[in-house]
């Protein structure tokens, strides 16, 4: 179908993730960042020895799963489920919500069972693009907390691992989905890879919602040094947006400014992922949604083999760690995975139908899909067509444009609207 992951990206089936540039044995790709705001690979064609390694080993194009045929791949394989928090102040303060995947780490650091982290961090250089990299200290671990809702392509650093260290990765689903197929080539840049943490992934945002976000806010985009999305150091979880200034002084603003653009900043690619609870992890983890919302944060963990399960175990009777065991099923419901399940059948279909090629997910069971009312088409459809619009921008500009306008029509919209439904309400 394809002859070079050139197609992939201008099929808009990369997943931003970065394997590509570590699997070229020639160093030909590197990252580049479009007008709208993804980063995608761009092949350098005098270095290219056309091996097609990169388009085989290509998690955006297809990933195998072989779950058993039992298990649900929206939910994955659970050994057991918790919800907690480190014990460490500093780490669970600092941390997106309880900081468990940093204390996990530190852990995995100090008991000698890994040598180094693979993790992303946001610089404070103010180019707000977060930089893949491995760490071998706690205090680099520390730094590195936080999600951040933008692409990083952290696999393209999997080829700066020596022969020497075990490493212990994080990442969301796409990035995961990489390690996990050049595992099962038997790739020799997994062959170090001990643990996988996985962490809930529900779209990453393109770099132009950053532009977004500051004009909303008010905030000239040059005297932005650095970005926190989700800062508990006012108010505790589940966080704000907290703008690091140039100046020296931070400028907070409710986590509203980043949700109200999710949609309108989303890759069309995420749209087509089914996997928000990164299944193929050893360890997910994320938000305590719905399960434990107090402000000093709580995470929910599945741990998905029995390596997991032990490690964990190791952590909390360590000290590191305070969970305690939950119904993994209360993690799904409050994730909304029935949403998700719908969602990815109707984008699915909506992008085959625009002419698309679509991701194979081998594995996936069509029976474990599902329906989708009229509705929730609709609102699918309007969706992945902004989407594509905005990732399609050949200028920053041109993109925020799109979405400027499309925010207008929607309060025209809903200022016409308004009278019809305060009169459904009044003979309701």
């Amino acid at each position: 179908m394809f002859n070079s992951i050139k197609g992939v990206v201008e099929q808009y089936l990369c997943t931003q993730c970065g394997t590509c540039v570590s699997v070229c044995p020639s160093e030909a790709i590197e990252m580049q960042e479009t007008p709208s705001g993804m980063l995608t690979p761009l092949i350098q064609e005098e270095k290219c020895v056309r091996c097609g390694e990169c388009l085989e080993l290509c998690p955006g194009l297809a990933v195998e799963m072989k779950l058993p045929k039992h298990v649900d791949p929206f939910r994955g394989e659970v050994c057991a489920a918790y919800v907690g928090y480190a014990c460490d102040h500093l780490v669970r303060s600092t941390g997106q919500s309880g900081g468990v995947v940093s204390a996990l780490l530190i852990y995995l650091l100090e008991s000698g069972q890994i040598d180094a982290a693979l993790v992303t961090a946001m610089p404070a250089d103010g180019s707000l693009r977060p930089a893949p990299m491995i760490v071998k200290k706690r205090s680099d671990i520390l730094a590195a907390q936080g999600s951040k809702y933008c692409p990083a392509a952290t696999n393209s650093v999997l080829k700066d691992i020596t022969f020497d260290d075990h490493i212990a990765t994080v990442g969301i689903p796409c990035q995961i989905q990489g390690i996990h197929k050049l595992a099962q080539e038997k790739n020799a840049l997994t062959r170090n890879i001990n643990f996988k943490i996985g962490l809930f992934c529900d779209r990453t945002l393109l770099y132009t919602c950053i532009d977004m976000m500051a004009e909303k806010a008010e905030v000239d985009r040059a005297g932005i040094a650095g970005l926190r999305y989700r800062s508990k150091t006012r108010n505790g979880w589940p966080g704000e947006v907290c703008f690091q200034l140039n100046s020296g002084h931070n400028r907070y603003f409710p986590s509203s400014l980043r949700i109200l653009l999710k949609d309108y900043f989303t890759p069309p690619r995420c749209r087509l992922c089914f996997d928000k609870m990164n299944i193929l992890s050893d360890i997910s983890i994320g938000d305590a949604y719905g399960i434990s919302e107090g402000p000093k944060g709580d995470s929910v963990v599945i741990a998905r083999n029995d390596k997991a399960v032990s490690i964990i175990n190791d952590a909390c009777n360590s000290g590191f760690l305070k969970l305690r065991q939950i119904d993994a099923e209360s993690i799904f419901k409050a994730q909304n995975i029935e949403q998700r399940r719908s969602d990815f059948t109707a984008y699915l279909n909506l992008w085959r139908k625009m002419g698309h090629s679509v991701p194979q997910y081998m594995g996936l069971d069509p029976r474990f899909l599902s329906s989708v009312d009229f509705k929730a088409r609709i609102r699918c459809r309007q969706n992945i067509l902004l989407n594509y619009r905005v990732a399609k921008s050949t200028t920053r500009q041109s993109a925020l444009s799109i979405v400027r306008t499309y925010q207008r029509r929607e309060k025209m919209k809903d200022q016409v609207l308004k009278p019809f439904r305060k009169f459904k309400r009044f003979l309701n």
